[in-house]
């Protein structure tokens, strides 16, 4: 068995929890043990002192940010560009060393998205490098190209990376979008080296909503067990975050869903190994 030891602490994603303040949403990282991955908007909405002041007084670990990216949009007045590096500043204040890459939708054709994230990735790399954060592509279930993401399968990521050949860029592995591929570990075992956060939920069946339709780990039919040793057998020896993107009713408080989602996670992680 190889990585027996799971990397603490687990970190939990803001998306989860879109309902409640930044700083309300820290305190749930600081009570359950677990480091936080925000989100851009409501980080902006709360201000980033606030939230700073409230990640050092509680304690939490601030790993990662989602997003930046939509390089396929027409920015006629760069308003785009503007919001990519304001996301970029507000990271590297919060000390945050890793940022989630969307890279936006199918808008013409698949050629067309191609060239427009390679020039949008070539023109804000330095720009990261420069405030020490780096890119984590993350692809998408194909059935969010229209909307999010004309990244669709892991292999497109990977083809990035390696097309860069940055330790600036690397890929976000979200099991969520990608647990449907059939050539799913060839693509992982070719990813491995570029992999610079996994995130973990399941697939609800029936799925009734394409965004906020996420089970919790054990709720849904992927083979999380297996995806987990796929990841270990790369040496992936990087962080896990748990990412259920809901709207499900919930029973208890914020906390006991998170409690729940880090003994769901610890216990998938331990036992796959």
């Amino acid at each position: 068995m190889t990585n027996s030891v799971v990397p603490e602490p687990l970190v939990l994603s803001q998306g989860s929890f879109l309902d409640i303040s930044t700083p309300e949403f820290l305190k749930i990282c600081a009570d359950s043990g677990m480091a936080a991955s925000v989100w851009d908007i409501p980080v902006h909405r709360d201000g980033a002192d606030v939230v700073l002041k409230a990640a050092e007084d509680l304690g939490v670990e601030l790993f990662s940010m989602c997003r930046l990216g939509y390089f396929t949009e027409e920015d006629p007045d760069e308003a785009r560009w503007r919001s990519n590096l304001a996301v970029l500043d507000t990271a590297a204040r919060l000390g945050i060393g890793t940022i989630v890459v969307v890279v936006g939708a199918v808008t013409t054709t698949f050629a067309e998205a191609g060239s427009r994230i390679r020039a949008g990735l070539e023109r804000i790399l330095s720009h990261a490098q420069e405030r020490g954060v780096r890119l984590a592509i993350e692809p998408f279930h194909p059935m969010m190209a229209a909307e999010r993401s004309s990244v669709c399968r892991l292999a497109q990521a990977t083809a990035l990376a390696q097309e860069f050949a940055s330790e600036w860029l690397g890929i976000a592995l979200d099991v969520y979008h990608v647990w449907w591929d059939p050539n799913l570990a060839e693509s992982v075992r070719a990813a491995g080296p570029h992999v610079m956060a996994v995130d973990l939920s399941d697939w609800l069946v029936p799925t009734t909503n394409l965004l906020r339709g996420r089970g919790r780990p054990g709720d849904g039919v992927i083979d999380l067990p297996g995806f987990v040793r796929l990841v270990d057998s790369t040496g992936y020896t990087g962080r896990w975050q748990v990412e259920v993107l809901s709207d499900e009713p919930r029973e208890g408080s914020d906390l006991d869903y998170a409690l729940d989602l880090r003994e769901r996670t610890s216990r998938l992680l331990t036992n796959a190994r």
